[in-house]
């Protein structure tokens, strides 16, 4: 059930690291199969900045539904920066979703720590949107009613990459169990992890790089969170919508009172309906 909750953040600041543990489980989680049939992108493979890069995961993959209503998602997938992909699991399943709901998808691929590292994938993402606002007309979609939604280490990169790329203009943007304060990252993988993100070797300088402070996006946003998520605790998503308060900038925090991360990776997962149903209706009528 998707329930409106809040709890009071020191300073607005996401402290709880991630357990190493979560991160194993995630893994699990996305490996297993789905359990439901997903439907096929129109196109795939479709190139957006050839002139910079022609790496095979700088391109995006295009799903238009049956029965469009307008509306189009630009979608940045997970995978901590270092795994992932376009074609994975839960965007395949986001996407066939929207699609039944008449929304289009363009899933965005980028490329990761490996093969670039955070700053190229950004350039990535931020290509694929000015991409999108270009070429959505020519598949009879408008330009005006472009959404942005991101998941796990996608809503970082979605955030990010849309706040440096201000001549696309979203009409709101939802975020599913997101990471927003690199500052709670240490220990561990989870440092390690840290030291690969731009700007952010200190704790200042990972929260000052990082979708909190560097990521604000003035249009609404929906903030979508599990209580039982232990990879990136809700503590993540409290900070985030605290701090936007206090900025002014319209934002509705849903939590799924034991939902863990990646529910999408399961099609049989209880919280899929309602999450699926809380976001459709927000990006049709964003205001809070």
């Amino acid at each position: 059930m998707l329930v409106s909750a809040m709890t009071a953040t020191p300073n607005h600041q996401a402290t709880t690291p991630p357990r190493l543990g979560a991160a194993l489980y995630a893994l699990y989680y996305l490996a297993i199969p789905l359990g439901r049939s997903t439907r096929r992108p129109t196109l795939v493979d479709l190139p957006t900045h050839p002139e910079i890069t022609t790496h095979k995961d700088a391109a995006v993959d295009l799903y238009l539904p049956e029965n469009p209503n307008g509306d189009s998602v630009v979608l940045v997938h997970g995978g901590g920066f270092v795994v992932g992909s376009r074609k994975m699991k839960p965007v395949r399943h986001l996407a066939t979703l929207l699609a039944e709901a008449g929304v289009a998808t363009v899933a965005v691929g980028y490329r990761m720590v490996g093969s670039g590292g955070v700053p190229a994938g950004l350039e990535d993402v931020a290509a694929a949107m000015r991409w999108w606002k270009t070429n959505a007309p020519r598949h009879g979609l408008s330009p005006d009613a472009i959404h942005l939604l991101g998941f796990s280490a996608g809503s970082a990169m979605g955030l990010l990459a849309a706040s440096a790329t201000p001549e696309v203009s979203f009409q709101s943007a939802a975020c599913l169990y997101g990471l927003y304060d690199w500052s709670a990252l240490s220990g561990g993988p989870a440092g390690w992890l840290r030291g690969q993100l731009p700007g952010a070797e200190t704790p200042a300088g990972a929260r000052a790089s990082s979708p909190i402070e560097a990521g604000q996006l003035s249009c609404p946003l929906l903030l979508i969170h599990g209580t039982e998520d232990y990879l990136t605790p809700v503590d993540q998503a409290h900070a985030m919508a605290r701090q936007r308060e206090d900025l002014g900038l319209p934002t509705r925090t849903q939590i799924l009172n034991g939902a863990g991360h990646g529910f999408f990776n399961r099609a049989s997962n209880s919280f899929v309906a309602p999450a699926i149903e809380e976001m459709v209706a927000f990006f049709r009528s964003p205001a809070p």
